[in-house]
């Protein structure tokens, strides 16, 4: 098939459909232009034909008329001749046509003549033609026979044949044709007269005056035979003429009115010049502009050629300027926009395949393909490099694969994949593989069986991260169970230290109640006094239960560590065998820091317990050292003064693979039944809380090394230490409203503030307390009411005391630890002691209150 350029194509259909429809209007217009021109010139020449005929007509019969009345008036018989010269003469001068006249006998001798001339007077003219003619057919004739006798040059005559004489008249030529000279002259036209015979009368061309040419004229002569104006062609003088012709009737002359063919059509030329005039230049401009519009949108076209190869080659960042053709300029902005959008998907696929890329990578996963026949699998270099192999050094064939596989899983990846060609199931499954350099990683593999293709590709996934964080979730699932045994634990805990508390506060007033009653040297008192002390012990295990719970926040108080260390090691040589030396090197001077000491007693046990279980029961030493440091540029620690506490053991040591997880919650490498993983935990968080920092150093076979750093506080700040409890009791009268729902604790506090000179109404049920209250709530000048009771709690109380009255003290006493924090804001109670409470403290309390 024949291919046609785009250019020459609409260059020719341009031409065909617009320069060809044009140049036929052209012709068109100039033959219908022409047609019209020569039918206005073929009007124009006729309508000046006419009149010329009919003005010279006119004058013919002008003069015929005007010589008819000469010969009514004339009578050369009756006049003398000088009368007859001088009406000559008269007429001549009136009538300036005539240029002469004369009187001629029958016989043709000249008798008078104007102007009078003597010599022609007596002259035979009988043998001209026409007064031949005259004598013969017409009684008057025009011609040219008769030469004017006193010019001496031919004029046209008339002559009027009358009975007894024949009057001629020589007519002035000029004066005839004057008026339509300027006819001639402004029509660029040829004007002629020809009288029977064929010679010029008259001639525009005074040279052809009385020029005879019959066989030139004698066919215009025979042509006209009526005064219709008659239209012809002659050529004269190698030159083509347009010739008008009309008969006179008067004279029986022919009046030719004629112009050169060139003259004729000269308007129809100037008309065809003026339209190729007008014409060329809009053909040139409409070729140029075509042309020039056909260049743009074949310039459009290969553009778009350009662009698109552009577009096919992969490159999309371009733009096409508009177009000037709205279609073109459209296309243009579709391609543009088809394009940009192709550049915006090229974008988003690469920026998809770049996510998937870095998807794969976080994912650790990588493609392969398994060629059974050739028994080979191509892996990705990603897979290579997580599988710690070389790409040079990895040959693609099956058994360097297989050889990666761990030997209890690679009977099973070997049917699988040796199966791969039976059916289009996907399989999927997890294997392991032994690294050259001894690690082991887990692998999950997924490809879909092919039949047809010798081909199949899968995916392998390095899972080996995510097997890491599974057993870390079921260890966290572990930690969690733990810590809601501990919340359970906590719970109970605090449930027992309540009702211990209670069973501490009703022995403590008995026992205090007793000891008012005795005197100081009684034998018993020293009992009752280390009973007091053992129930205050009591009560700060409570407390320290309960910490561990976290069920309340610890105190803390200006601790002198030298002397609560000392404390501590005799405590714990009693928990240690005999093959077990104990070391202890303590500064004599005091340190003090700011701090609890039964937390930082039970850092103390739990470092000389794990010191002990790291001897195994073969015995070794266990070092307590104590120094004062000072301490700066510490990753953790603020500059300044630490007290140092190391604890040394020549035990078995740490392995240093669980050296990072030593201090983690429930971590033990203890058998089951010999260690919780909390010891070191509870540690570590006690040393944070105190702002210290706690370090250990260890090697296998040669013990361990824990180093604590507690902040060391000056021993003149003493804002955390204990109160004395030698307080001077002060003793006031008022009456106090008792309330609590243990009977035993309400009898002994009644009994202990009544011996003090209070009275004292007890309550065990709120309900009555209040509506005692509510009665007459005035009389009472204090509350003194336990928290937790059946009905309503002491804080239910305390509020509605208050709506009552606003300004009676209440003092509110609980056995739960954690109420210390939250009952403490001073709205609704005034006091909040915790059980079991001492009589001197109550007394402090009910004394500032009252």
């Amino acid at each position: 098939m024949n291919k046609k350029s785009l250019k020459k194509s609409l260059a020719f259909t341009f031409l065909m459909a617009v320069i060809l429809p044009f140049l036929l209007l052209v012709v068109a217009t100039l033959v219908t232009s022409f047609r019209i021109l020569d039918k206005e010139i073929e009007e124009k020449n006729i309508q000046l034909a006419n009149l010329v005929a009919v003005t010279i007509d006119r004058s013919l019969l002008n003069i015929k008329h005007e010589l008819e009345g000469v010969v009514t008036f004339l009578d050369i018989k009756a006049l003398d001749p000088g009368k007859i010269n001088s009406y000559l003469n008269d007429l001549l001068g009136r009538h300036t046509e005539f240029s002469g006249l004369q009187i001629v006998s029958h016989s043709g001798k000249v008798l008078f003549t104007a102007p009078a001339d003597p010599s022609v007077v007596g002259n035979d003219v009988s043998y001209y033609a026409f007064f031949q003619e005259l004598s013969e057919k017409n009684p008057i004739h025009w011609s040219w026979s008769f030469q004017s006798l006193q010019t001496n040059l031919p004029t046209v005559t008339v002559s009027l044949y009358l009975p007894g004489y024949i009057l001629t008249a020589s007519l002035d030529l000029n004066q005839i044709i004057s008026h339509f000279d300027e006819v001639a002259d402004e029509g660029k036209l040829i004007i002629a007269v020809l009288d029977q015979q064929g010679t010029f009368v008259f001639h525009s061309d005074k040279k052809k005056v009385k020029e005879s040419d019959m066989e030139k004229n004698f066919f215009l002569l025979k042509s006209i035979s009526s005064s219709r104006v008659t239209k012809f062609s002659f050529e004269i003088d190698n030159q083509d003429f347009f010739y008008y012709a009309r008969k006179i009737k008067t004279a029986g002359w022919t009046i030719i009115v004629y112009k050169l063919e060139s003259e004729v059509y000269r308007p129809i030329y100037n008309l065809i010049l003026w339209l190729l005039a007008a014409a060329i230049p809009l053909f040139v401009y409409v070729f140029i502009y075509l042309l020039a519009k056909i260049q743009i949108l074949s310039q459009t076209v290969y553009e778009l050629i350009l662009h698109t190869k552009k577009v096919a080659g992969g490159e999309y960042d371009f733009f096409i300027k508009p177009s000037n053709f709205l279609e073109v300029n459209e296309l243009m902005d579709n391609f543009n926009t088809m394009a940009k959008n192709i550049k915006s998907r090229q974008l988003e696929i690469i920026e998809s395949r770049r996510q998937l890329r870095k998807a794969q990578i976080i994912a650790r996963i990588g493609a392969f393909e398994y060629y059974p026949q050739e028994d080979k699998i191509i892996l990705e270099n990603d897979l290579l490099s997580w599988l710690s192999i070389m790409p040079e050094d990895y040959d693609h064939c099956a058994k360097s694969f297989f050889d990666l596989i761990h030997k209890d899983d690679l009977k099973k990846v070997m049917e699988i994949f040796q199966a791969s060609q039976r059916g289009n199931d996907l399989v999927e499954f997890s294997c392991r593989v032994l690294l050259p350099d001894g690690v082991i990683k887990y692998l999950f593999i997924s490809f879909e069986k092919n039949n047809v293709s010798e081909k199949i590709k899968g995916i392998i996934q390095d899972i080996s991260h995510q097997r890491e964080e599974e057993a870390q979730m079921r260890e966290l699932e572990n930690q969690l169970v733990h810590a809601q045994k501990n919340e359970a634990i906590g719970n109970l805990a605090s449930g027992i230290a309540h009702d211990f508390n209670n069973i501490l506060s009703g022995i403590l007033g008995n026992v205090e109640i007793m000891q008012m009653n005795l005197a100081d040297s009684h034998p018993a008192y020293e009992y009752l006094k280390g009973i007091n002390q053992a129930i205050f012990r009591a009560k700060d295990l409570t407390r320290q239960i309960l910490t561990f719970a976290r069920k309340t926040e610890v105190e803390y108080a200006l601790v002198e560590v030298s002397a609560l260390l000392e404390e501590t090691i005799k405590l714990f040589k009693v928990t240690v065998s005999p093959q077990v030396k104990i070391e202890v090197n303590i500064p004599d001077s005091k340190i003090y820091i700011k701090g609890n000491d039964t937390s930082i007693q039970q850092v103390i046990m739990n470092l000389g317990t794990n010191a002990y279980h790291a001897l195994e029961g073969k015995g070794g030493m266990i070092s307590f050292a104590l120094r004062k440091e000072y301490v700066e540029n510490h990753p953790t620690l603020s500059t300044g003064y630490y007290v140092v506490l190391s604890v040394k053991d020549t035990g078995v040591g740490i392995d240093p693979c669980n050296m990072s997880k030593i201090f983690e919650p429930y971590f033990t490498t203890k058998d089951v039944g010999k260690g919780t993983g909390l010891g070191l935990s509870v540690t570590k968080a006690i040393i944070d809380k105190h702002r210290g920092e706690i370090s250990v150093e260890s090697e296998l076979g040669c013990g361990s090394t824990f180093q604590l750093y507690l902040p060391v506080v000056d021993y003149n700040i003493n804002l955390f230490a204990k109160k004395s409890d030698d307080l001077v009791l002060k003793t006031h009268l008022g009456r106090i409203l008792l309330v609590d729902d243990e009977e035993m604790i309400l009898r002994v506090l009644e009994k202990l503030l009544e011996k003090l000179g209070y009275e004292v109404r007890p309550f065990t049920k709120p309900v009555e307390a209040i509506k005692e209250f509510y009665d007459d709530p005035y009389y009472y000048d204090l509350i003194i009411t336990d928290h937790t009771m059946p009905e309503m709690s002491g804080l239910d109380i305390a509020v509605k005391a208050r709506e009552i009255r606003r300004d009676v003290p209440i003092i509110l006493c609980t056995g739960h630890i954690e109420l210390m924090t939250n009952l403490q804001d001073g709205s609704v109670i005034n006091r909040l002691l915790y059980k079991p409470v001492s009589i001197k403290e109550m007394i402090k309390v009910i004394s500032e209150l009252i």
